[in-house]
């Protein structure tokens, strides 16, 4: 068998060298799946660097806000701001231009910033019906449907900007009016000290005439009416008295030497956050080319097979006669066509598929080299793409060996499943049930934590674990075919006979 494997392998070389057809053929299978890697990682690299192409309408209805006979125009303020920005292609419009070109798809949002924004803002001033401050963002989510969630997080960072200047305005207006609070203090401290002293000599007094009050011989004198009103205003006084002798009054002339900067900047920022990563990426390319790296070999591997036939058929073997005739003895004599076994046909085509393979991954490597993706350890990741790969191609050709085309379904339908299920893209906790539980049985699931870490940084107990379950995998298929490939061939061979007698296949 492994006689017949070697010559089977032997022959496709042979057959590959001496055809430029068949070579050039080769060649486009081994470039398609490292131009499909390429092409989208290089596409995913830094898609927010290119926020400045997309257009977004900016409306200032503001009318400002009169303040110390000057007219503050805030929304002017955002505007200038914004032309400094080079975060999106701000158009600056009126409403109904904007609203226009909206709805025409020539920009992908409106921003409008409405009549009182001025007001609203300094309504803290006055200190009473103090409101949020609005501005209002329209998106056209018919244009396209990642463009609103780029926009919407991209305009996170135009309203952190903006509450910047809000609140720096905010911390102003508190941090005077405190100002201004010590130092009316310190301008009133002699009268607050004088009435203190005033209303203690006042309670003194009081003390003293309160036991004549509660004489009962003082109501023949004075009417109880006045009485009460006298007790009235003796109670009132020492509750001034306590409550002005509670007041540091000190506290409130320091307020005069605060420094309303550092007050101002604390109201802005009372809270700061400082990141740091584990593992950092250089960009979004180098996060995604995992997942798009798993996902063109196995399309790699799917091509390979559609393109190039996993059977051999009888052969004339004329120049083989020699070779094998020791071992067939007169049934190579008496018949020049020989059909090998098929634990032989598996053996010696899948030797072309892993070779085509392991080019497609070098091919592949090649070019991430070239667009400089972040990788920790280029021997490391060398031999892992071409063992992931291998594992890849083993569990495909396994599939599509046993069961024909059958096989080839399969195969697909599991590359399928694998985009979302497999984690590449987005978190499995974010996945419907489904994708969450057969997560943990799709090859790529490992095949792309095992990148993860040659990416972005090894963590050992990771990357063994997951390639010796992705291991596990793709040699539990081989087996499988290995053994039950006989029996399965001949179902799966009347299933494509039944299928070519329907004139459609």
């Amino acid at each position: 068998m492994l006689k017949d494997s070697l010559n089977i392998f032997k022959t496709d070389i042979k057959t590959i060298i001496h055809n430029p057809f068949v070579m050039l053929v080769l060649i486009v299978i081994v470039l398609i799946p490292s131009l499909y890697a390429l092409v989208n990682i290089d596409a995913n690299w830094d898609p927010y660097s290119n926020l400045n192409q997309l257009k977004i309408a900016v409306v200032n209805n503001d009318n400002g806000y009169l303040t110390n006979n000057t007219n503050i125009n805030i929304g002017q303020n955002i505007l200038d701001g914004l032309k400094e920005n080079g975060g999106f292609k701000w158009e600056f419009v009126n409403y109904t231009d904007g609203m226009e070109g909206l709805e025409s798809e020539k920009y992908y949002a409106l921003i409008e910033i409405p009549k009182n924004f001025s007001e609203t803002v300094y309504s803290i001033e006055e200190g009473k019906n103090t409101k949020r401050s609005e501005i209002i963002l329209l998106n056209n989510e018919k244009t396209n449907p990642i463009s609103p969630r780029i926009i919407n997080s991209g305009l996170d960072q135009v309203q952190s900007g903006i509450n910047g200047e809000i609140s720096e305005i905010i911390a102003g207006i508190v941090s005077s009016k405190l100002h201004d609070v010590g130092e009316q203090a310190k301008d009133n401290e002699n009268d607050f000290i004088r009435i203190k002293t005033r209303l203690n000599q006042l309670n003194y007094v009081f003390n003293q005439l309160e036991p004549i009050l509660e004489n009962s011989n003082l109501s023949q004198i004075v009417p109880e009416e006045v009485s009460d009103k006298v007790e009235d205003l003796i109670t009132l006084v020492r509750i001034d008295t306590a409550k002005i002798n509670s007041v540091d009054y000190s506290e409130l002339i320091r307020l005069a030497n605060i420094n309303t900067k550092d007050v101002e900047y604390y109201i802005q920022s009372p809270v700061t956050l400082e990141k740091h990563s584990l593992y950092p990426s250089d960009n979004y390319g180098a996060s995604i080319s995992p997942f798009y790296i798993c996902l063109s070999l196995w399309i790699g591997s799917i091509v390979s097979l559609a393109m190039i036939s996993n059977r051999v058929q009888r052969r004339n073997r004329k120049n083989e006669i020699e070779s094998v005739e020791e071992n067939f003895g007169d049934q190579i004599k008496t018949d020049e066509n020989y059909e090998y076994g098929s634990s032989s046909v598996f053996i010696g085509r899948m030797g072309l598929f892993i070779l085509i393979n392991i080019f497609q991954a070098l091919f592949m490597a090649v070019g991430l080299f070239l667009l400089h993706l972040q990788i920790s350890s280029i021997p490391i990741f060398l031999t892992t793409i071409i063992y992931i790969g291998l594992c890849i191609i083993t569990i495909v050709y396994a599939l599509i060996s046993t069961f024909g085309n059958v096989g080839k379904v399969i195969a697909i339908v599991l590359l399928v499943l694998q985009i979302p299920g497999s984690g590449g893209i987005y978190p499995m906790e974010l996945m419907p049930q489904f994708f969450r539980t057969i997560n943990s049985i799709l090859p790529m699931t490992y095949a792309i934590k095992v990148f993860r870490e040659v990416i972005s940084g090894i963590s050992w107990n990771s990357y063994f674990y997951n390639l010796e379950i992705l291991s596990l995998i793709a040699i539990s298929v081989l087996l499988f075919a290995i053994f039950f490939k006989g029996k399965i061939n001949k179902y799966s061979k009347n299933f494509e006979d039944k299928l070519k007698e329907s004139g459609l296949f």
